[in-house]
């Protein structure tokens, strides 16, 4: 009997240690959905303090389609133009889902320089690593502003020049909410489903 509640006491603390969230990297996936097409991508998610970060490859289809409609021939052609070039989601949330533009949450004193930071200034903070050991800068971003309905914020990440069969690392130096440099493995192209 003794020997059955020690058993019973070990699976219980190991269940406890290994349902505790730790900090660090792991992935996920992300679906996108347009115009009844779905593309999967994997994510990769990243944990720091009380923040975090999830970052996929955008489907360029989906991209394309997405406000729009195009046939299949321009859609060809937009992908052919654009063939080399990487969009890439980045969300950050709040563990407690608390506001990121707020002064006590990030490095800025209002919530009006913290929206201006995330719209425009944020893109040096992006870099990514290619495969030859190439750094690319971050050549465009868009803030895709949800006024607190979603738990997160988004950006669109835009990189010229990285062919696609390219596995890359995105390089964050978060001087916003003060976490320090995060990488994340983007590895997979997504897929259609």
């Amino acid at each position: 009997m003794v020997l059955f509640k020690r058993a019973v006491c070990f699976l219980f603390f190991i269940s406890i240690f290994y349902s505790c969230e730790k900090e660090g990297q792991k992935d996920g996936q992300i679906l996108y959905k347009s115009q009844n097409k779905q593309w999967k991508a994997k994510s990769s998610i990243n944990s720091s303090g009380d923040f975090v970060f999830e970052v996929a490859e955008i489907p360029k289809d989906y991209y394309f389609l997405n406000n729009n409609h195009y046939s299949s021939r321009e859609l060809d052609s937009l992908k052919k133009e654009f063939e080399n070039e990487r969009i890439v989601e980045f969300r950050v949330f709040h563990k407690e889902n608390k506001n990121l533009l707020e002064p006590d949450i990030n490095s800025l004193s209002n919530q009006k320089e913290a929206l201006s930071y995330f719209s425009f200034n944020i893109k040096k903070d992006f870099k990514v690593l290619t495969k030859d050991g190439g750094v690319v800068e971050c050549s465009g971003v868009h803030f895709e502003r949800s006024f607190n309905v979603t738990p997160y914020k988004k950006l669109l990440l835009y990189f010229d020049n990285i062919p696609v069969e390219d596995e890359i690392i995105l390089l964050y130096e978060d001087n916003f909410l003060g976490q320090g440099m995060l990488e994340f493995q983007l590895n997979n192209q997504p897929i259609k489903l």
